[in-house]
């Protein structure tokens, strides 16, 4: 209620106190479906023990899957209220490409339509020759609102959520622990002295601009703008 969600680890703690008997199974499935941990809780089921998945289909360019990062407070530099919101990620499921842009503030529709449209805006310059056809996301509030669904349709981009499934947003997810990499990386290179906000645009590039190597052979430029 007041903004303020607590970490995993701390309800445990206290569910523990009040409920010796509970689970943490039980713990976890309660708070899976609390509103609140929907973008800091790990929604994605996990494989099966014959390590089969469910893989992931395109045909085309032009189908994002998408989901919002957070970072921890950093004990080096202050971190802005501003830059408290998450940032939004978006990578193609084809050509690996990746979109961040930062939500400032807050969450709500209005600013996740100023963050898409800018994120569109990166696209137009990069990838010209083709339109953003789906997007895949969590089942995000601001996400499923009517001002999103509109402003998408309105775009003729196809939304699909993401359901508690063993390949739920697993692109996302992954491309966010990259980025988590690429960033730790920048941020000791340059001593803490730059906040992770100012690197994002560095961060974008270092991913965008990374080899892909099938079969020995390398695909040259297979992420730059064509």
């Amino acid at each position: 209620q007041l903004g303020d969600v607590p970490r995993m680890h701390d309800v445990i703690k206290e569910a523990k106190l009040q409920w010796p008997k509970l689970t943490l199974k039980t713990i976890k499935e309660t708070m899976r479906i609390h509103p609140s941990y929907l973008q800091v809780l790990h929604q994605q089921r996990e494989r099966l023990r014959s390590r089969k998945y469910r893989p992931i289909v395109a045909q085309t360019l032009g189908y994002l899957h998408g989901d919002i990062a957070f970072f921890s407070v950093n004990s080096h530099y202050e971190t802005p209220i501003t830059f408290r919101s998450g940032i939004l990620v978006f990578c193609d499921v084809v050509s690996r490409y990746v979109y961040i842009e930062i939500l400032r503030k807050n969450r709500k529709a209005p600013e996740i339509i100023h963050a898409l449209k800018r994120v569109f805006a990166k696209h137009k310059e990069a990838h010209s020759s083709y339109p953003i056809r789906a997007i895949s996301f969590d089942q995000e509030r601001s996400f499923m609102s009517n001002e999103v669904q509109t402003f998408l349709k309105d775009h003729n981009i196809k939304f699909t959520p993401f359901r508690f499934s063993s390949s739920k947003s697993k692109l996302a997810e992954n491309t966010i622990g990259r980025i988590r990499a690429v960033l730790a990386v920048l941020e000791h290179e340059f001593n803490y002295q730059k906040p992770w906000w100012t690197l994002l645009d560095k961060v974008e590039n270092v991913l965008n601009s990374r080899q892909i190597v099938v079969q020995a052979k390398r695909l040259v430029n297979f992420r730059q703008p064509v």
